[in-house]
C-alpha cells in the first residue's frame, strides 16, 4: 500500500509502500523509526508520528507542523500518511502528494516553554 511519508531532516514528502499498517504494525514502526507511536486524524487522512518524538534529544531531531486551522503542535521526527476508506481502514491517500506537501511546514526547534505546553491531538475536527 502506497503511504506519503514526511520526512522534517529532508524537508520533504514522498511516496513509499508500507505493508497494510492494520495487520504489519512493525512496518509503521520502521518507517518512523521509532518504538511507540500515535495517530493524528485530519479529516480523510490518518497521519502516524512519533509518540516520544518530542522527548528525545532536541539536537538530534527535526520538527514540522500541519497547516490545518485548530493544529497548534509541533511534530518531531517523520510522519506517514494514509487515507481513510467508509469503516476508517487506512489506505492509500488518494489526493495529490502535492496536497499533502502544501499543508506541511519544516519548523525550528520549539523552546523549552513551548515543549512543556505542546500536545499531540487524536483528531481534528474539519468544517
Amino acid at each position: 500500500m502506497k503511504a506519503y511519508k514526511i520526512d522534517p531532516q529532508e524537508q520533504t514528502v514522498s511516496a513509499v509502500l508500507v505493508r497494510d499498517p492494520a495487520k504489519h504494525l512493525d512496518s509503521i514502526y520502521e518507517h518512523l523509526n521509532c518504538t511507540m507511536f500515535d495517530v493524528i486524524r485530519v479529516g480523510d487522512c490518518m497521519i502516524f508520528v512519533d509518540e516520544e518524538g518530542l522527548l528525545k534529544n532536541p539536537a538530534n531531531q527535526h520538527y514540522w507542523r500541519l497547516n490545518i486551522p485548530g493544529f497548534q503542535s509541533h511534530l518531531a521526527g517523520p510522519g506517514l500518511a494514509f487515507g481513510l476508506d467508509e469503516q476508517d481502514e487506512c489506505i492509500s491517500p488518494f489526493w495529490a502528494i502535492s496536497q499533502m506537501a502544501g499543508i506541511v511546514s519544516w519548523v525550528e526547534r520549539p523552546t523549552d516553554a513551548e515543549l512543556e505546553k505542546l500536545t499531540t491531538p487524536c483528531f481534528v475536527p474539519l468544517g
